[in-house]
């Protein structure tokens, strides 16, 4: 009995954590994040990052700007993705202090945007002119 209670407690704890966050209408027709269903909402899936919980105000920040397509420093590469998709091409330099890259993204309105991760955290990026 013990055993399969360990494995069932193995199996959830492993399984990602993943924030469910709306897209919801404010009565001005503005667009608001929140964690709670609404009408005329739309539900999106979220992951945090690993190991932190969803009701952190920081990851709230992070699920926020991603829900909303938006990039900030402290996202992780998978929260990037899924906020802005794969870049067009990634740089990548690898040393003793560890990975850091430049994610490129080439839109189609010819501009170009960077950013720029270590570690596979987002520590900051470039918008165009």
């Amino acid at each position: 009995m013990k055993a399969a209670a360990f494995i069932v407690s193995a199996l959830v704890f492993a399984m990602p954590a993943v924030a469910q966050v709306y897209k919801c209408p404010d009565a001005a027709g503005h667009t608001v994040i929140q964690q709670l269903p609404c009408a005329g909402g739309n539900k999106m899936d979220v992951k945090p990052a690993s190991g932190a919980g969803t009701d952190d105000p920081e990851q709230l920040r992070l699920l926020r700007a991603v829900a909303t397509g938006k990039v900030t420093p402290g996202m992780t590469a998978e929260q990037m993705r899924t906020s802005w998709g794969s870049p067009t091409s990634i740089n990548r330099s690898v040393g003793s202090y560890g990975v850091h890259e430049q994610w490129v993204y080439r839109w189609s309105n010819g501009k170009t945007q960077y950013v720029y991760l270590q570690n596979g955290v987002v520590t900051s990026f470039q918008t165009p002119d």
